[in-house]
């Protein structure tokens, strides 16, 4: 006697899939189109939210000195209980939120956070530099549609002690965070992104492929003309700083020359030594200025690019878990499909079918629903992470123009200022030498 999978064929509905077998295994219907327009862009919410960051304070602890920022918010959004409130925070829960804002919502790209140091943190000079860039990482977050949402935030900005803990004890730990070291590891999504179980062709990729490789060239290659130009500006504000030195010695070669003589040359001597200090003073200033206003900026924008290559990253492992699922329901479908045929072939020679048929028939058939509601929610994952990178990319292009556009005329107004006042000052010192200023 036949199975009644042999005579009429057995259809199984399975998280949306249709399965059948008839002693031949035949396609799953599993793999549809994707769909990402169903993950529209997030409306950002209604009201306001503002953040502070201010006080840091250096903090003496039995385990080591740390330093505390003060996170001062004003909001009138829903969400929060009070229009005005304050925290305190160390910089280790900046780096936890940016982790648990990153595995959250994978595609996304979640703004900078400034390198970790071990050396000079206490100094004022670093602590103002850090506390302008934690302002500029919450400031960007709040105005996010998306991110400034998250529940991790919210407990960030609002929570006591008591909530921040459970927050961070209810996320996932994260991967070690890439903005430890933004020089390292820069371009580590090079040209094509490939598939960890086979490397597609050119003819074979999807356009969803192509336009994620596209973005993944582009990023590379502003992270590698980025990476150029950080260089050259560690070595201009290096150069600027030494010419600031250099004339101070000038100038005091001058002013010891000038203790030897007398009269008009005396005076020339020391007129020349005290404009070379003023125009030393002009080229440390200049210094510092262009390590605030360009050497910084440009750091910034090359951890910014950072995080656009880990939001590709992400969902470039959305879609290879996706894959993974989709191979797992394969493998099970073959299984209950090998299962199936080998006990109808047995029926047919009027042989005893397989052992315990139907205790291993239903045994197979739960797994390949496992694995299809697996894949089912590997599909929307990759979606969702997809459609979110996208959107984060092409926001990413529109608005990264602007911020080039700030960092070279910041760039070029330093140079001009100081080009003239240094001008200014070695024009004012020719009259004393008996030369007609035109």
């Amino acid at each position: 006697m036949e199975s009644d999978t042999k005579t009429s064929g057995t259809q199984l509905n399975i998280a949306g899939a249709s399965l059948h077998f008839s002693g031949n295994v035949e396609e799953i219907s599993f793999l549809q189109q994707l769909n990402l327009d169903k993950y529209k862009s997030p409306t950002a919410p209604a009201g306001f939210l503002t953040v502070t960051v201010a006080d840091p304070v250096k903090v003496d602890d039995k385990a080591g000195a740390y330093t505390t920022f003060q996170v001062v918010t004003h909001t009138d959004r829903p969400e929060y209980e009070y229009r005005e409130f304050s925290s305190v925070r160390r910089f280790k829960d900046f780096v936890w939120l940016y982790d648990s804002l990153s595995e959250e919502f994978p595609g996304a790209i979640i703004p900078p956070l400034p390198p970790k140091s071990h050396r000079n943190k206490f100094e004022e000079n670093f602590l103002n530099a850090r506390v302008t860039a934690l302002q500029k990482f919450l400031t960007k977050l709040a105005s996010h549609p998306e991110l400034s949402t998250a529940q991790n935030f919210k407990a960030f900005l609002a929570g006591d002690e008591t909530v921040l803990t459970e927050a961070k004890a209810a996320t996932k730990q994260a991967s070690p965070p890439i903005h430890e070291g933004f020089l390292e590891g820069c371009g580590h999504l090079v040209t094509a992104i490939t598939c960890a179980f086979s490397k597609p062709t050119e003819d074979s990729k999807s356009p969803l492929e192509i336009k994620f490789e596209e973005m993944a060239k582009y990023i590379h290659g502003l992270e590698i003309q980025t990476g150029h130009i950080a260089r050259h500006a560690d070595s201009l504000v290096r150069k600027s700083k030494e010419l600031g030195l250099e004339v101070d010695r000038f100038g005091t070669a001058f002013f010891s020359l000038g203790q030897k003589e007398q009269g008009e040359v005396h005076n020339m001597l020391i007129n020349i030594s005290k404009t070379s200090t003023e125009v030393s003073f002009a080229f440390s200033e200049q210094a510092t200025r262009e390590a605030a206003l360009f050497q910084s900026p440009v750091y910034e924008y090359l951890r910014h690019l950072n995080g656009a290559s880990n939001a590709l990253e992400a969902q470039e492992k959305k879609r290879i878990a996706f894959i993974a699922a989709v191979k797992a329901v394969e493998a099970q479908r073959v299984g209950l499909a090998k299962l199936i045929e080998t006990h109808d072939a047995a029926i047919t020679k009027g042989e005893p079918g397989v052992v315990d048929f139907d205790t291993k028939k239903a045994e197979a058939v739960a797994q390949v629903q496992a694995s299809l509601e697996k894949a089912d929610r590997s599909k929307g994952d990759y979606e969702s992470a997809a459609a979110r990178c996208i959107r984060e990319i092409e926001r990413f292009q529109s608005e990264q123009g602007e911020e080039i556009r700030k960092i070279v005329s910041d760039f070029v107004g330093l140079q001009v200022q100081y080009t003239q006042a240094i001008g200014d000052a070695w024009s004012a010192l020719l009259p004393t030498l008996g030369i007609s200023v035109n």
